[in-house]
Parts: structure tokens; sequence; C-alpha cells
């Protein structure tokens, strides 16, 4: 019985939570009564106290003797607004990260709503920020740096928080800029460091023509100098930016190239995959023969067997930080400069 009692008053706890996020309330506005929550939930008046008391230790409700139940003046919900060069369909990893921005704000019930547009939708609503999101708290641009020196000013003037999360390439630009990044170089060593550590000393580096993948050519050039391993143009292969690695590795594998021990891929999706995909079909034994080793744990690795070895961004991890940051800030308060630095997920059980 307890388990019942227990269970019904977690779905009113959250539901009445749902009710004061969603903006329908003001600070200091009159929340529903004891007895109008008991009739309109069918649950007994000990679950409605019960389930009002969580809420006002949580700082959403607040009481007044013989006056009843109001909103609290810091419950009053606050969106983030993530600003992506693609939409959510088409990354992955744009969608994981969402994903765990929205999980993390509800596991440590904070006033968030997490929303998403793209560049495009954000430069058409600009100058309405404040009328198309009224409670627009803070902006994220996922991957855009420029983006983030195009608006901060007027952002910082509607007391909008603003930050990076992407690369560490890119927040090179952002002086005066609060930014929250992965280190590229830290990945690049840590998945070569995985190689090395199994015995693998003739490393081949394929890449794609951007910038993003240009500084993980360099940190894999780097790496291989530190090591004291020979490096040379034969070993390392750019493909035009969405390039196809299963083309070209097919087309490589034709003309007899050599591709060493082990293979580092600065991207698994479409390059790394690509890749493993061309082995397999040319009878390439992994990692036996030769082993492979991308950056991005994407779902699509799931497909092959064995699975494309992967180093991977913590989104989980970041998107918990970064809601913790957002807790503990005013609106536009963001201090300039980085405010966290994401950890890396290394998965070398099976291609290497």
């Amino acid at each position: 019985m307890s388990d019942v009692i227990y269970s019904k008053k977690m779905f009113l706890e959250e539901s009445l939570r749902q009710q004061i996020k969603s903006g329908n309330y003001q600070p200091h506005d009159r929340f529903p009564s004891v007895a109008k929550l008991k009739e309109q939930y069918g649950l007994s008046q000990v679950t409605v106290v019960q389930a009002l008391d969580r809420l006002e230790a949580e700082g959403l409700l607040y009481r007044r003797k013989r006056s009843g139940t109001f909103i609290s003046p810091v419950s009053k919900v606050r969106q983030v607004l993530v600003v992506s060069g693609v939409s959510r369909l088409k990354s992955d990893e744009l969608n994981r990260f969402l994903c765990h921005l929205d999980n993390s704000q509800m596991e440590s019930r904070s006033n968030l709503i997490i929303l998403c547009c793209t560049i495009e939708e954000f430069e058409k609503n600009s100058p309405f920020l404040k009328v198309v999101y009224k409670d627009l708290f803070a902006v994220i641009f996922f991957r855009c740096p420029e983006m983030l020196l195009r608006h901060r000013e007027e952002l910082r003037e509607s007391k909008v928080a603003a930050l990076f999360y992407g690369s560490s390439a890119g927040s090179k630009q952002l002086s005066g800029c609060s930014f929250y990044c992965y280190d590229e170089r830290t990945l690049v060593f840590r998945a070569l460091d995985a190689l090395y550590e199994r015995g693998y000393r003739d490393i081949s580096c394929f890449s794609l023509d951007t910038d993003v993948f240009e500084e993980r050519r360099r940190h894999y050039v780097d790496w291989m100098l530190e090591k004291g391993l020979p490096v040379c143009k034969e070993k390392v292969h750019i493909l035009p930016a969405g390039g196809n690695g299963f083309a070209y590795m097919r087309e490589k594998l034709r003309q007899g190239m050599n591709l060493g021990r082990a293979v580092f891929c600065t991207s698994n999706s479409n390059l790394g995959t690509g890749c493993l995909q061309a082995l397999l079909q040319a009878g390439v034994r992994i990692p036996e023969e030769v082993a492979i080793l991308g950056v991005g744990n994407i779902p699509g690795l799931r497909e092959f067997h064995p699975r494309p070895a992967a180093i991977e961004i913590d989104f989980q991890g970041d998107a918990a930080r970064l809601v913790e940051f957002f807790d503990n800030e005013s609106a536009g308060d963001a201090s300039p400069g980085r405010i966290g630095q994401s950890e890396f997920i290394l998965d070398c059980n099976q291609t290497v």
C-alpha cells in the first residue's frame, strides 16, 4: 500500500512541478488549494499536503498563514536556447546534447526549458528575442562561435547570458566571451595513446578538409613526433569536407595502399564507419591485421561487427555541468572565459 501512495505522490509532485514551470503562473500568483487539488487528482489530503511540502522545500512555492499557497519569485521558468548550424534532425551529436540538457535539468529540478533553433531561425528572430522567447535566460551557441561574436552585445544588453559550446579550436577567437569546450589536443592524444598502449606504432590518419579536423591532424603529427615515430605525407589522408570514407578507402585498397597497423579517423560519421566497412568488405581482419579508432560514438556504429573503437565527447557530463552553471548564474552575468572543459569517453574494446 505504501508503494502505491508513494507513486501517486511522486506523480502529483511532477505534475504540479511542470505546471509551475510552464510559465502559466507569475511570481506570487495564488496556487490551487489543497481542497481543489484533492478534487482534481482524486488523492487524499495527506498525499496532496506532502507533495506541496516537497515543492515548497524546492523553493517553487511558499505559504502564508490563513492566505494559502503562492508561486515563489524564484520559480519563474527560464528558457535556454541552443543555436546550431544544423537542425537536431540532421545531427546526432546535437540531438544527444539537447536530450542530456533536458534530462539534467529535470534531475536537478531546475526551472529551465531547453529550446533549439538553427542559425537561420535565430538570425531572423534576433531583433525580437525577448518577444519570441519571453523568458529567455541564456543562449548556447553550439559549435558556431562566429554567431556568439556577432550577437553578444545585443544579448548582453538584453541581460541574456551567452556562451559557446564546442571545440577548443572555435574558442580561440572568443576573447571576452564565455565558453565551455572540449580540448582537441587532449581528445587526439588520448585516442592515440590508447593505440600506443596496445603496441601499435605504424599509425595512419584519415581526416576531412575542415578547420576542426585540420586541428586534429596537427595534433596527430605532434603526437607522432612526441613519441619519436616517423611522420610522412603518405600516412595522412585528407578527404573533402563531407567525404565518404568507404569510397576513399576502397579506392586506396585497390591501389595497394599500405595502411600500417592502425588507422586513426578524425571522425566516425561517414569517415570512420566508411573506412571500416571498406576494410571488412576487402576481407581485412579487424583488429588482427589493422586496428581502427575514430572520434564520435554514433548510433550507426552498433551495426558493425566488430564495432569501431571510439573516443567520444562526454555530452552527458557536459550537459549536467552546464545546467549546474545556469542554476548558479543570474541573468546576463556569465563570466568571460572558460567555464568548464569536457572529459572524454574511450571505448576500445572492439576494434583495438
